[in-house]
């Protein structure tokens, strides 16, 4: 069991190596060949892409890994689940694109950049139809992690060799969905070469498929909130460079962040069906103390790495990063201590509701921030920290005592 533990973590590592080189590669390159206002167009537009691809996956990438985990034997029911999944994100990208467009076309702020916003719609699109959830599920991850690779080779080939001046920022959003495009042709090859088929739900299946992750669909937002929409608050109500020098922090955030998800992401599965809580609390302890380390290198070495490949125009960034140094720790105790320990001890209800107290912190801080007129890059930084520890406390004062509980239980029994 420890060793399929061991070879997925390996696999979701190598896809998170490709997802950290990725994006610090184009975000060098970007960063030079757009300059700060441009580059704060690209963020804002990307920001909608994320969110929008947040809001359409509903939550599978959590409630339908459980499924598929539980149910993989039963190839029929699977099938009938990736279809239902398949037909409700096409609803819910349908609507995601009246907001898109809506908000494109009356927007004075962006009055210039229309097309560029309708023109996200295609990596929102195929980014939503990526069945990671499937492969979780499985616990596949070498295929996973195949065509993660491919995706990232694809669309950082593309970036770079044909984004030279400001003016080609438009086709960002076209390389981003043509590299998209090829990892869903391959995984759902990859779906029928494993023995399962896309089926046409009907009205229960399809209903069925609603139920079981609405509340992960809650979580989801919750996290989308308090983690994913700084970068929008402040395109609507700063300037584009102000953007772009927060959200060159921010992506350097969540590169750190993926050095935390392969273990998390392996560990979830793993921990839905065999709930082993020694090795849990382990891995928590394990993960903190090696972000933690981490961190501190990153806050020495962060300057002189910025100075090398950025010019002066981005030097502002530092200190917004400094905070995210701070903030990634709390992050990787708050991940681990959240879906891989919750299904350990059978309350993933707890991870769901936990986000939603991360959420109504940082809309609460928001709300504050705007009647003191204080919505900067800093402030915004230090309110997602506050937002993480709300969570964190939330899933430890109620999923610790339960694993020390059920541990001791186990204990006692094999003792007996």
């Amino acid at each position: 069991m420890k060793h399929r533990l061991f070879s997925n973590t390996i696999s979701l590592t190598f896809i998170q190596v490709a997802n950290y080189v990725a994006p610090l590669i184009m975000l060098v390159h970007l960063a030079s060949a757009l300059g700060p206002e441009t580059y704060g167009i690209l963020a804002f537009g990307q920001a909608i892409i994320v969110m929008s691809s947040m809001l359409i996956d509903f939550g599978y990438n959590l409630s339908a890994t459980d499924k598929i985990s539980r149910y993989r034997r039963h190839s029929k029911y699977v099938s009938m689940i990736i279809g239902g999944i398949y037909v409700f994100k096409l609803l819910l990208f349908l609507c995601c694109a009246v907001v898109i467009c809506f908000f494109a076309y009356f927007s004075q702020a962006y009055e210039d950049h229309k097309f560029f916003l309708f023109l996200t719609l295609l990596p929102v699109f195929f980014q939503s139809f990526f069945p990671l959830w499937f492969f979780q599920g499985l616990e596949k991850m070498q295929f996973l992690a195949f065509f993660s690779v491919i995706i990232k080779i694809v669309y950082v080939c593309l970036v770079v060799f044909f984004i030279k001046v400001p003016e080609d920022y438009i086709l960002v959003p076209i390389f981003n969905a043509f590299s998209q495009s090829v990892g869903v042709f391959l995984s759902i090859w990859m779906i029928y070469r494993f023995g399962y088929k896309i089926v046409m739900p009907n009205k229960k299946i399809l209903l069925h498929c609603i139920r079981f992750s609405q509340h992960f669909f809650v979580s989801r937002v919750a996290v989308m909130v308090y983690m994913n929409s700084s970068v929008l608050v402040l395109g609507l109500v700063a300037s584009p460079v102000v953007v772009a020098t927060y959200s060159i922090a921010e992506q350097l955030y969540k590169a750190m962040q993926s050095a935390i998800s392969p273990l998390s992401a392996a560990v979830y599965p793993f921990m839905s069906k065999e709930k082993d809580i020694n090795l849990m609390i382990k891995l928590i302890y394990g993960c903190v103390l090696l972000v933690s380390v981490g961190a501190i290198i990153g806050y020495f070495v962060s300057p002189s790495l910025l100075d090398f490949f950025f010019d002066e125009s981005w030097k502002s960034s530092l200190s917004i990063l400094n905070v995210f140094f701070v903030a990634v720790v709390i992050h990787a105790a708050a991940v681990m201590a959240g879906y891989p320990l919750a299904a350990s001890v059978g309350r993933l209800d707890v991870a769901n509701s936990s986000v939603v107290t991360g959420a109504l912190i940082y809309c609460l801080g928001i709300a504050g921030l705007l009647v003191i007129d204080e919505i900067t890059p800093i402030m915004l930084a230090c309110l997602m920290i506050v937002s993480e520890v709300g969570v964190l406390i939330h899933r430890a004062w109620i999923l610790l005592p339960l694993a020390k509980i059920k541990s001791q239980v186990a204990f006692n029994s094999n003792k007996g």
